[in-house]
């Protein structure tokens, strides 16, 4: 008898529809949430939660697989304990606890005397006690090997939602791109015309006194 337990850490992007999602995984393999915690950034996309599901044992790994679909796996871990022996001790000990409250509630059918009747109502209170307690626990392992427990974490951040936006398309998305590549243009021009200044008035400086000059010689010829 094994049980096996499970954690899960996703990244998603939005927080309460990635939630929804993990219940509705929980429902697919007949499980169900146990507890859940949801804790949303009113003024932005972040937040995280966490929901524990109890599912089936034997769909623990087919949950774990659907679950990696909601959104960016960032971490898993299961693990597993062997109940075998605890389960046999426990298991033999209800029987013999059952047998022993038996016995006692025959000598009470059997005693004569005030005292011994109390003695063994005590003695019966006593071991029934014990007896609820051990059934109790073997019930619990036997619901720990059929049950799996599932621990979902949940991380949303801007940063993901972002990334995950479409491409805009259309007429107005081609606008835009349109005025980016022209404002990229412009820029781009006016940042060689701020390299190129400082020479153009350079040379500038010198023909004008040159020009000058010459249209003087030609005026004297």
């Amino acid at each position: 008898m094994v049980a096996r337990d499970a954690e899960i850490d996703l990244a998603v992007e939005e927080l309460e529809p990635a939630a929804s999602r993990v219940r509705a995984a929980a429902v697919a393999v007949e499980g169900y949430v146990l507890s859940e915690e949801l804790h949303p950034d009113p003024e932005t996309q972040d937040g995280h939660a966490t929901l524990v599901l109890s599912v089936p044992s034997q769909r623990l790994d087919r949950a774990l697989e659907q679950l990696a679909e909601i959104g960016e796996e960032r971490g898993r871990s299961v693990w597993s304990e062997d109940v075998t022996a605890d389960y046999v001790d426990s298991a033999a000990r209800v029987e013999t606890l059952q047998a022993s409250v038996e016995r006692t509630r025959r000598l009470m059918q059997q005693a004569e005397s005030i005292e011994d009747i109390v003695a063994l109502e005590r003695e019966l209170a006593r071991r029934e006690a014990d007896l609820d307690a051990l059934t109790a626990h073997v019930a619990a392992l036997e619901d720990d090997v059929a049950r799996s427990a599932l621990t979902v974490h949940l991380t949303a951040s801007d940063e993901l939602a972002q990334q995950a936006e479409p491409a805009p398309a259309g007429f107005l998305a081609g606008l835009d791109q349109g005025w980016a590549a022209f404002t990229a243009f412009v820029t781009g021009a006016l940042t060689v015309l701020g390299a190129l200044l400082p020479f153009l008035l350079l040379a500038l400086v010198l023909l004008v006194p040159a020009a000058a000059l010459l249209r003087r010689r030609r005026a004297r010829a």
